[in-house]
């Protein structure tokens, strides 16, 4: 059986006609690759005319805005050690609690020796509360 290339070769032509109905394929196929990338098109040109009439904050604007409480911590370490810090210092330290009604604080040491000298106190003898 002779091969059907070496014969449309030989006589110059092709023995056999396109099928229609691939050649229909292709031209939807071409049809529609062509209406996608219209479409494509034309939203990236809509997407640019909206850029361009609205411009969004750039980087370094957007760095200089504060969002609203709560926020995300940067750094927890360094807010984990100032918060330890400032408790270290005022449990070491004297200082006013709430001067209209007299309350101070004082180190853990030195009220745990003024409880051991005088005992606890009574809440009915001094009428405070409890």
């Amino acid at each position: 059986m002779p091969d059907e290339t070496d014969e449309s070769v030989s006589q110059g032509f092709e023995l056999r006609d396109l099928a229609p109905r691939r050649v229909g394929l292709l031209a939807y196929g071409l049809v529609g690759m062509a209406f996608s990338l219209a479409v494509v098109v034309y939203l990236l040109w809509g997407l640019l005319l909206s850029l361009i009439k609205h411009p969004s904050l750039s980087p370094v604007e957007l760095s200089r805005i504060v969002p609203p409480e709560p926020r995300l911590q940067t750094s927890p370490e360094t807010d984990l050690a100032r918060l330890l810090a400032r408790d270290r210092q005022q449990l070491a330290s004297v200082g006013w609690v709430d001067r209209n009604t007299g309350t101070v604080h004082i180190p853990v040491d030195r009220a745990m020796q003024i409880l051991a000298g005088r005992g606890w106190p009574n809440p009915q003898e001094n009428g405070s509360r409890q």
